[in-house]
């Protein structure tokens, strides 16, 4: 009988993430509420969890991770770890992954570059829990011991425990709720047990509940830290009120309930034997009934399943992988500019999906980009290297006159930038520089042509420089200068966490400071200005 074994709503609630145990992953938009797209898994999965920004989907299956990229939901990044994996947890800005293991390992895998950059070594009780707040690191232990971590501690690759929490039953669960203040954890023995994890209180218990008699499967606070959903092996759904921590039995599910709230905190999804319940809070009243394994309109099959081991490499450097890169950067391009809450939409916006063919509406198409043109192809670049190298040669030892201070950073930040992006493969260079058919590049390229511009003219008069260097137009931004160059820089920082970007606001200050001098001057800088 095929039943689903987990369900996690995305940042925004944009999707929906359901697992079943015949080794399937659907991703369900909450648009419409229709699969968006089926994986075929290599084993039922054990793990799931979203980036904060939901770019990335990281999926366990046994000993292999698999991160997925969204919207497309196309393969990213997969490796394998020493044992199986029992639980995941991005940290909140998605810069680490936390890996628990059957071996009692520890894992940190960094989103940036895709590589395990830190990792507790003790080969003790496994780890079927892992959970980050903003400062602390939670980790289970099954035999029935609760580490807790500061972030700073454990990115810094130590993994000595700020505090320990030993409770007397097997943990199955853990969630750090309101705030990061206070830590949940559930055991095998129907019991909840809270705690207080801000400094004041550190470790002390806050609360302790016995519930149904059965085993806790999985918790999850909602975000506005009131209620705590708890799913039971019993099977039952109960509901915390964190007020008065009163709990509140739903319904009897026909198996045991995965849950998870909306990150608005107005919806909890809850998984029974094929069915996904939306409830809607504070009532927590059905609101919906999903089934996405066999109730399909006649019109609208459901996708064909796509097996990853058919597209995945296994990618021990993924800083070197063209195809990772030109993933992120694809779905980048293909989201939405707005992302407001899946949950109201105009009615503009209604009427036209029902228009569009069901496949259509599912998964949007990325077009092709102009191939034309590309970083090589571009003189400005080889122009501006060449330039700011004679002319930042005699500042290397001495400052420059005042007036062009800011001027010589800007070409400064420009010089980083663009030799960095020099140093790559050629084929990353190329796919950032043709998103979007080229556009952000013709911005920076036409900035790297003023900087060469500006930078002769000083090198030709830099004695007189005060008497004329405010009458010129410098970088011009325009609105949709800035626009792409800012879509240039999150490009750039979703392929590279650590990336020199181009700074906006400088070249915008370089700018305006010679638009204020100007216009204040008269004569010849009054009028260029």
């Amino acid at each position: 009988i095929i039943t689903i074994t987990n369900t996690l709503f995305s940042r925004g609630a944009k999707y929906l993430a359901i697992t079943t145990n015949n080794a399937t992953l659907i991703i369900i938009s909450t648009e419409d509420w229709r699969p968006v797209t089926e994986h075929s898994l290599p084993s039922p999965p054990s793990a799931l969890s979203w980036s904060s920004t939901s770019h990335f989907l990281a999926i366990a299956t046994n000993t292999t991770l698999t991160i997925l990229s969204t919207p497309s939901f196309s393969p990213l990044f997969t490796t394998n770890l020493s044992s199986e994996i029992l639980s995941l947890s991005f940290s909140p800005f998605s810069s680490h992954l936390a890996i628990g293991l059957h071996d009692g390992r520890l894992s940190l895998l960094s989103s940036s570059t895709w590589s395990i950059v830190g990792e507790m070594e003790e080969e003790e009780s496994e780890i079927p829990a892992v959970d980050w707040s903003e400062s602390m690191l939670a980790v289970a232990r099954l035999e029935g011991r609760v580490t807790v971590h500061e972030v700073e501690s454990v990115l810094g690759n130590f993994f000595v425990p700020t505090f320990e929490l030993n409770v007397d039953a097997q943990v199955t669960c853990l969630a750090f709720g309101r705030g990061g203040g206070y830590l949940a954890v559930g055991t095998d023995d129907s019991t909840i047990s809270i705690y207080h994890v801000s400094h004041q209180k550190r470790g002390k218990l806050a609360q302790k509940l016995k519930l149904d008699g059965s085993s806790v499967l999985c918790l999850t606070w909602s975000p506005d830290g009131r209620y705590i959903a708890i799913g039971t092996t019993a099977p039952n759904l109960i509901i915390l009120n964190t007020l008065n921590y009163t709990p509140t039995t739903l319904p009897r599910f026909s198996t045991p309930p995965h849950v998870s709230f909306s990150d608005n905190s107005k919806y909890l999804a809850a998984s029974s034997d094929k069915l996904i319940v939306i409830l809607s809070t504070p009532t927590f009243s059905p609101l919906r009934t999903v089934n996405v394994l066999d109730e399909y309109d006649d019109d609208d099959e459901p996708p064909a399943a796509k097996s990853l081991s058919d597209t995945t490499s296994t990618n021990k450097t993924p800083q070197n992988n063209v195809n990772n890169v030109q993933s992120i950067l694809d779905d980048l391009a293909a989201e939405s500019p707005n992302p407001a809450s899946s949950y109201s939409h105009s009615q503009s916006q209604s009427s036209q999906q029902q228009h569009q063919p069901p496949q259509q509406r599912r998964k949007k198409k990325i077009t092709g980009l102009k191939q034309e043109g590309g970083w090589s192809q571009r003189h400005e670049i080889t122009s501006f290297l060449e330039t700011a190298e004679a002319f930042l040669s005699p500042y290397e030892f001495d400052h420059p006159p005042r007036d062009i201070r800011l001027f010589v950073a800007s070409i400064l930040m420009l010089q980083w930038h663009v030799k960095w992006i020099s140093s790559l493969q050629s084929e990353v260079r190329e796919s950032v520089a043709m998103q979007d058919d080229g556009e952000p590049l013709n911005s920076l390229c036409r900035i790297l042509r003023d900087g060469v511009s500006v930078m002769e003219r000083i090198m030709e008069d830099e004695e007189g420089v005060t008497d004329w260097f405010f009458s010129l137009r410098l970088f011009e931004l325009g609105r949709g200068d800035v626009r792409r160059l800012m879509a240039w820089n999150s490009w750039w920082r979703q392929c590279y966490g650590d990336a020199p970007l181009v700074d906006v606001g400088l070249l915008q200050r370089v700018e305006d400071q010679g638009r204020t001098t100007s216009g204040g001057a008269g004569g010849a800088g009054g009028d260029a200005g």
